[in-house]
């Protein structure tokens, strides 16, 4: 999350669920998939910002994220989840998914971040044992990512953080100390 935070930096984050918007950092757990893909540990919090939240579109051209149609400085040259869609639009709360194998790399994920259970037999789709065509997602989902884009772990290889992971929004550096430098005073101070 350079140069936002950087090692040593110790945050305060608010925990009292607040909505979360776009530009906000946010302290989370790995969706399941995200931690077996990544190696990492499940109960380990990350931390990243929230590129785009509900209704926004995300596309990748030339290997640059785009939100909104708005170029970010978000590279997309080596990424799995977010090149398999090319294009799509952040799903929240309500938003009714169109459940088809042909679209399966999308809304596999959200639907079992929200806790449910996937089988595909002979095209016809399962939910947690029954035939579906469409599926309710029932909490908003934003995708992140960190501000030190050739060495983050994010959105781009894991796809969409469900709003249930998020322990809470950062939103204030209460200290900040480095092995060569000491205590960095000009640090303290709110999270941008």
């Amino acid at each position: 999350m350079s140069p936002a935070l950087l090692t040593g930096d110790f945050i305060a984050i608010l925990k009292v669920f607040c909505r979360i918007e776009k530009n906000d950092i946010v302290a989370f757990t790995l969706p399941e998939n995200a931690a077996e893909k990544g190696d990492y540990e499940r109960n380990s919090l990350f931390i990243k910002r929230v590129i785009a939240a509900t209704n926004d579109t995300i596309s990748v051209e030339s290997n640059t994220v785009f939100v909104n149609g708005q170029k970010t400085r978000y590279a997309a040259e080596r990424t799995e989840y977010v090149l398999s869609a090319k294009k799509f639009v952040v799903p929240g709360k309500g938003t009714a998914l169109d459940i088809s194998p042909e679209n399966e790399v999308v809304w596999r994920p959200l639907v079992e971040r929200e806790g449910h259970s996937v089988v595909i037999r002979n095209r016809i789709i399962f939910i947690d044992g029954n035939p579906a065509t469409e599926f309710n997602l029932t909490q908003d989902f934003y995708f992140v990512t960190g501000d030190n884009t050739t060495d983050s772990y994010d959105s781009r290889y894991w796809g969409l953080l469900p709003e249930k992971a998020i322990a809470g929004r950062a939103f204030l550096i209460y200290w900040s100390v480095a092995e060569t430098d000491g205590v960095r005073l000009g640090r303290i101070g709110m999270v941008r």
